[in-house]
C-alpha cells in the first residue's frame, strides 16, 4: 500500500467516527428534547392539579367560614351534627318511611316548612308504630346545612344517637 492509500483509509476512518459522533450527539439532545418536554409537560399537570386542589381549599374554608358565622349554635343543631358523627341517621322521606315501618328508626325530626302531605305520612305512620315525632324549628334548608349536606333535608330519622344527648334534648323542648 501507498502512503496516498494509507492516508485516504485514515481520512475515512475520521471521517466515520465524526459522523458516528454526529448522529450520537444528535440522538442524545433528541432523547434530552424529549426528557425535557416530559419534564414541562408533568409541571404544567402538576401546576393544574396544584390550582385545583386550591380552589377545593378555598372553597372548603368558605363553607366552615359560613358555618362558624351563624353565631351560637342551638344545644340541638350541635347534638344533630354529634349524632350524624357518632351515631346512625336516614335522611329523606322515603327511607325514613322505611326506618319507621321496619321499627329501626327510635325518633323522627320534620322540619317545619316541610310539605303538608310529608307530615301528615310520616305522623300516620309513626303513630302506628309507636315513634316519637318532632318538628324541628328551622327549614328543610337549614336541616340539610346541619346535616352537612348542599340540599334540603325535610326528615331526619335517629337511628342510634350514639354519643350526642338528642333525646334529653328533645324531651326537654317538648315537655
Amino acid at each position: 500500500m501507498t502512503k496516498s492509500n494509507e492516508t485516504n483509509t485514515i481520512e475515512n476512518e475520521k471521517d466515520s467516527k465524526k459522523v458516528e459522533n454526529e448522529v450520537v450527539s444528535k440522538e442524545s439532545t433528541s432523547q434530552e428534547n424529549t426528557e425535557h418536554s416530559k419534564e414541562e409537560v408533568e409541571g404544567e399537570l402538576g401546576k393544574e392539579v396544584e390550582e385545583k386542589e386550591n380552589k377545593l381549599n378555598y372553597k372548603a374554608k368558605r363553607l366552615v367560614k359560613k358555618r362558624k358565622s351563624v353565631g351560637k349554635t342551638d344545644p340541638l343543631e350541635q347534638a344533630i351534627r354529634l349524632t350524624l358523627e357518632s351515631g346512625k341517621v336516614i335522611m329523606g322521606y322515603r327511607q325514613s318511611m322505611d326506618g319507621i315501618n321496619s321499627k329501626k328508626a327510635k325518633v323522627v325530626l320534620i322540619a317545619s316548612n316541610a310539605k303538608k302531605e310529608v307530615i301528615d305520612a310520616i305522623t300516620t305512620v309513626a303513630n302506628t308504630t309507636e315513634t316519637p315525632t318532632f318538628k324541628y324549628v328551622g327549614t328543610t334548608l337549614k336541616l340539610g346545612t346541619i346535616c352537612g349536606k348542599p340540599y334540603p333535608v325535610s326528615i331526619l330519622s335517629i337511628v342510634d344517637e350514639g354519643t350526642s344527648n338528642i333525646l334529653d334534648i328533645l324531651n326537654k323542648q317538648n315537655a
